[in-house]
């Protein structure tokens, strides 16, 4: 039997960020801003006789945080919901603080640990050359994935680089791997390709985020 012949690349960009999103309205309202104004200049398109927008929502995962003490403010309890919207997310955190039964069981006082909160939300964007790729931005990165043409790439990196200040660049051409990092005022962007290896970076971030749900 011949050696399967490899017909893509598909390739994976990630931005770590110096400082996590302050908080969920801010999260929300950098991911609608790419919905609504496009920077990447995508194009909408037809799918299944489906009309579909140049980038939309594909999938979204809000975690709240929660911790009980005494009276003595020591933790004696802990707790975590994941939500599916925004508004969930809001309305499950109220929910959660008012249910007297809740706050019974664990025997303290409930508090919402927000800065251990986690978002996630993965936009499909459809590129002027027909590639499908995904940005999924997360509380903590934003990682673009299951791209080819770097062109892709280099026209997310302008768009952050508009919102976090500039970049630096590093090359280490002699390794036979190219490193490319970006250090900005915010974050940190890396991606590593290999000549010669298929890999399938969009389902390493599919384990990475079901992970970081287990986790939660």
């Amino acid at each position: 039997m011949a050696d399967f012949a490899p017909k893509s690349a598909v390739k994976c960009a990630v931005r770590k960020l110096a400082a996590p999103f302050e908080d969920v309205d801010t999260f929300n309202n950098l991911v609608q801003s790419v919905i609504t104004n496009n920077p990447f200049g995508c194009v909408s398109y037809m799918n299944s006789g489906a009309n579909h927008p140049p980038v939309e929502k594909s999938r979204e995962s809000y975690t709240a945080r929660f911790v009980y003490q005494d009276n003595d403010a020591k933790k004696i309890g802990s707790g975590s919901e994941n939500y599916g919207t925004v508004a969930g997310y809001k309305a499950g955190i109220a929910a959660v603080l008012a249910n007297s039964a809740n706050v019974t069981a664990h025997g303290g006082i409930p508090a919402h640990d927000s800065d251990t909160d986690t978002f996630s939300a993965t936009l499909k964007c459809h590129a002027a050359n027909n590639e499908i790729y995904l940005v999924t931005f997360g509380r903590e990165q934003v990682s673009v994935s299951s791209y080819e043409d770097d062109g892709i790439l280099s026209v997310i990196e302008t768009w952050a680089d508009g919102v976090a200040g500039p970049c630096l660049r590093v090359r280490m051409m002699d390794t036979s791997v190219l490193i490319t990092l970006a250090f900005l005022g915010t974050g940190l962007l890396a991606y590593v390709i290999v000549p010669g290896l298929l890999v399938m970076w969009d389902r390493v971030l599919d384990h990475m985020e079901a992970s970081e749900e287990k986790k939660a």
